[in-house]
């Protein structure tokens, strides 16, 4: 339901002041009339009628019907700004709408939802009321002075016709859907290409592994023959390496054997050094006993000479000398003399026995040592031997080592033909599985591009349907009122293609007209007067339906402004009552400006616009008579 409840006017054009105007709820057929008393010549003209118009659709739409808009719709006489304020009755809301001018301003006040008025946007406004500029021009308020419907030119009309019912919404999404495919095509040409890139990586990694898979098995095969010949170069190492071992035994067992035989020789030489020395001791002695015993037998002998030669009287005492003493003093003196004479007998004796057996000791020495000396050189040999062995041993061992070395290289050594088959079969999967996963893109964007190019056309078609469908409807809507009209036998159709003079095809809105026994339809343009007030009038209700039938609105109020031009009173009687019938029938409110049209008695109810010095006034009547 799209209605209006209410109305705010405060200093708008020829409303001076603060004036507001409840609009009755009750289905018919209301009349606006005017009476000017500043200028009687004029009549009912200037009095603020249009006015009354303006300010309701300058309210929601900013401007007014004629295009009016900011500091023209304030009032005349020196007000410096203005307000409208309308109460709507809409499917969802009864939103109260305000605009200002100086200070601008527009708000939305729903009461069910808001504390207070909030700021909105034009777009909020038309979104809210759900009907542009031209569609409420063109179904809930009929303008004075615009052009109704049929009077727009053919392309104009097809604009309006396509803006209205949002036409261009298919051909939008027509575009959009050729972009789409578009945008597809060159995914599927990527993905198409990708997948034959992949399919030849995927054939040359497969080559790849045909050729290298030859070259892996004569690697393992020469891998296995190095690591077979290394452990037997490993054991004829180690065999050779125990042969020396027991060399090296057998050596080692015969230098401790001569070492054994050194040590006894050693203390053999050490028993005969001690002997030689204690004889040397010996000697020593015997010697020093025969020096002191010669020392000896000399001072005796130098004892026993004097004794000899002495005679008389004593040198030493002057005594006499007694023979017999002297006798005995001289053998004394030689028994010592002997005694000493025998010690040193048997000293040389012992010296001369010393000597010998130092002889035969020195020469046993010597012996011993010339055995020493020929197992030193035994051992000496066999030490040479051993440390050539022991090196040879060291030798082996380390090539031992290096063959075990290489041994473990050998089996831990990978196979290069082999890594890079593993590689190349992991690539052929990861290659395989982003073929399937393209594969499955590729199928999946050419079914979404199938549907998606379908639409090019079928949005198209979908657009050509609904103007069909809609030009049908739009024909039954305005027959249906040529009738009432009375205009009886009339038949209306519109194309919105046509073939010219040239033979080419004209593209907009035409109204084709079939007058009673006319072979030939005659082009709306062709027709004047009263026929073509009627015609319009017509068309101009047929196409208000329309426009709230295709945007699911029910409107409960209608407004029309001079619609009785170059009618006659039988015209617009006809056309009185038409409208009378479609209040009642539809449930509406229809507002009709007109100076012609009061003598008809359906009217529900009449406004009056009066205006004097103070500007213009609302008077509102409800009539009695009418149904």
């Amino acid at each position: 339901m799209f209605d209006i409840s209410k109305m705010e006017i405060v200093n708008f054009k020829s409303f001076m002041g603060e004036h507001e105007f409840d609009f009755p709820d009750t289905p018919g057929l209301y009349l606006i009339v005017g009476e000017n008393l500043i200028e009687t010549r004029l009549g009912a003209n200037g009095v603020g009628k249009t006015s009354l118009l303006d300010a309701m659709h300058w309210c929601v739409y900013g401007t007014t019907p004629g295009g009016l808009r900011a500091g023209d719709v304030v009032n005349w006489w020196g007000a410096k700004g203005c307000m409208v304020r309308s109460y709507l009755d809409l499917p969802d809301a009864q939103p109260i709408i305000t605009r200002t001018q100086s200070p601008n301003s527009l708000t939305i006040y729903d009461p069910e939802v808001d504390d207070e008025p909030q700021p909105a946007t034009q777009e909020e406004v038309n979104e809210l009321v759900r009907l542009t500029g031209d569609a409420f021009l063109h179904s809930i308020m009929i303008p004075h002075g615009e052009d109704m419907f049929f009077d727009l030119k053919p392309t104009a009309k097809l604009k309006l016709f396509s803006d209205i019912m949002d036409l261009e919404y298919w051909n939008t999404k027509s575009e959009v859907a050729k972009k789409e495919t578009s945008l597809l095509d060159g995914v599927i040409d990527e993905i198409t290409q990708n997948l034959s890139r992949l399919k030849g990586i995927r054939n040359t990694l497969k080559d790849q592994i045909l050729k290298l898979t030859p070259q892996a098995k004569a690697f393992e095969r020469d891998k296995k023959s190095s690591i077979r010949g290394l452990k037997e170069d490993i054991i004829k190492a180690k065999k050779s390496g125990r042969k020396d071992d027991d060399k090296l035994a057998g050596l080692e067992g015969e230098i401790n054997a001569i070492e054994n035989a050194i040590q006894s020789i050693r203390s053999d030489k050490e028993m005969v050094e001690k002997a030689t020395a204690s004889m040397k001791a010996k000697r020593s002695e015997a010697s020093t006993e025969v020096r002191v015993i010669e020392n000896d037998l000399e001072h005796l002998r130098n004892e026993l000479e004097p004794l000899t030669r002495l005679k008389g009287t004593c040198p030493l005492c002057k005594q006499p000398i007694d023979k017999l003493h002297l006798e005995k003093q001289r053998k004394r003196v030689s028994n010592k003399i002997e005694a000493k004479k025998k010690d040193q007998f048997d000293e040389t004796v012992l010296i001369n026995n010393l000597d010998t057996k130092i002889g035969t000791e020195r020469r046993e020495l010597a012996k011993l040592s010339e055995e020493a000396e020929k197992y030193h050189k035994q051992k000496k040999d066999r030490v040479t031997i051993i440390t050539k062995i022991e090196s040879a041993v060291q030798v082996a061992r380390e090539k031992v080592k290096q063959l075990e070395i290489r041994l473990e290289g050998e089996r831990t050594r990978t196979n290069p033909y082999r890594e890079t088959i593993k590689s190349n079969e992991d690539e052929v999967v990861s290659v395989n599985e982003e073929i399937t996963e393209d594969t499955t893109e590729l199928s999946e964007c050419e079914t979404e591009r199938e549907l998606t190019s379908f639409w090019i056309q079928g949005f198209k078609k979908v657009r050509l349907y609904l103007i069909e469908e809609t030009i049908k409807q739009l024909e039954i809507e305005v027959n249906n009122n040529l009738v009432q009209l009375g205009l009886i036998d009339w038949h209306i159709e519109f194309d919105i293609e046509r073939e010219n003079k040239t033979g080419g095809v004209t593209t907009g809105f035409s109204v084709m007209i079939w007058p009673p026994n006319k072979d030939e339809p005659v082009r709306w343009e062709a027709w004047s007067g009263g026929e073509k007030q009627r015609l319009r009038v017509a068309g101009t209700l047929g196409f208000s339906n329309l426009i709230l039938d295709r945007l699911g609105l029910v409107s409960g109020i209608e407004f029309i402004d001079e619609f009785s031009k170059h009618l006659s009173p039988e015209g617009i009687d006809d056309i009185l009552e038409t409208l009378h019938q479609r209040a009642y029938s539809e449930g509406k409110k229809i507002w009709i400006v007109d100076h012609q049209s009061v003598t008809f008695g359906g009217f529900a109810g009449i406004l009056n616009v009066t205006k004097d010095s103070e500007g213009s006034h609302l008077n509102y009547e409800r009539a009695t008579d009418g149904e």
